[in-house]
């Protein structure tokens, strides 16, 4: 298991490696929207557009049997693996130490060479706390104009500007630590 800090929250890189005994796969679509209608008068009119989106969420389902022959049964959404009945699989969660959980970050299938990351499970680890990004640029803002008595409209928008590059880089930063630290070769020799 590794440790890894992002953001000030100390997470615990656990894994289940095993062979697949089972998989499954299906897909939920979501459509949302509408739209159109209009009105028409007297030879003249307006049709609205109509505005439809979709999102489709693919969920995989499998069972692996581990080197003790215990059973694990996974059910993952929007990793949208490939695997096959006697692929080798690692699957890795990042465990909040504090909460003593956390979500399912990537599989690896040791069969293929293949390694999925989950982007939304990703982003939700690896994000720095908005609320307080958005509480330093206000108290840069006020420091600047109160404080300081720096007039003007860039002494405003800097810090905002700060505080989005950061939120970015950070992100970035933070989710390149965790995807280095996630090597198939690694994992399948913890599992041998």
């Amino acid at each position: 298991m590794q440790t890894i800090q992002l953001n000030n929250k100390n997470y615990e890189l656990q894994s289940t490696t095993g062979k697949v005994l089972s998989s499954g796969k299906n897909m939920e679509t979501k459509v949302s929207g509408g739209g159109g209608g209009g009105y028409t008068s007297r030879g003249s009119g307006y049709t609205a557009p109509v505005s439809i989106t979709s999102k489709t969420t693919v969920h995989d389902q499998f069972f692996l049997e581990d080197a003790n022959g215990k059973e694990h049964a996974f059910q993952l959404s929007d990793f949208n693996l490939a695997c096959r009945d006697g692929n080798i699989l690692t699957v890795v969660s990042a465990i909040n130490k504090k909460k003593g959980r956390g979500p399912y970050v990537s599989v690896i299938n040791h069969s293929t060479d293949n390694v999925y990351f989950d982007p939304i499970a990703l982003k939700g680890i690896c994000q720095p706390n908005k609320p307080l990004i958005v509480l330093a640029c206000i108290v840069l803002i006020f420091l600047f104009v109160k404080v300081f008595q720096w007039d003007g409209m860039i002494f405003s928008v800097l810090p905002i500007v700060a505080g989005i590059a950061y939120f970015f880089i950070a992100t970035n930063n933070n989710t390149k630590q965790v995807k280095s630290l996630i090597k198939p070769a690694e994992y399948f020799q913890l599992a041998s």
